[in-house]
């Protein structure tokens, strides 16, 4: 199996969020092997990384809105997702798996916490039953069942 981690994080930071994705690729990388890579915005003001992993690093203006980046994040990595050529598409970003399952790319999809913005609300509804989802507590995953009437 072929698993791409594609986050719109910027990456490499020391918060919660940053050593949490490190981890997981870790872990990831050491199951698969050549079989994994990690794909992120690239943070030039930290340099910290743990270079264990494949990783490729997507250079993205940070000045500009944060949707905006998202969108070129996204269609700045399409050549890369194409040449992996990944079983499965695993990230932290809804829009992330939208787009890559509109291109029929199986996705999982990790949430942390409830849809504070509408889109994000909407693309997950639409998206919900046609993806996993891993949710990081029984009560988030209790909550996003009830919401989104999941079984």
């Amino acid at each position: 199996m072929k698993l791409l981690y594609l986050t719109n994080v910027q990456i490499p930071a020391e918060n919660a969020q940053n050593l949490q994705i490190q981890s997981m690729s870790r872990a990831f990388f050491d199951a698969l092997k050549e079989n994994f890579l990690l794909i992120s915005p690239w943070n030039e003001k930290n340099k910290t990384m743990d270079n264990s992993y494949p990783w490729k690093k997507i250079k993205i203006p940070q000045q500009l809105p944060r949707s905006i980046r998202q969108l070129i994040f996204i269609l700045k990595t399409r050549k890369t997702v194409y040449d992996f050529c990944p079983d499965v598409i695993y990230t932290r970003d809804i829009a992330i798996a939208w787009f890559f399952r509109m291109f029929r790319f199986k996705t999982i999809y990790e949430i942390h916490k409830p849809f504070e913005t509408t889109i994000g609300n909407m693309i997950f509804k639409m998206m919900a039953k046609k993806i996993k989802i891993v949710a990081i507590s029984q009560s988030l995953k209790d909550f996003i069942i009830e919401k989104y009437n999941l079984n």
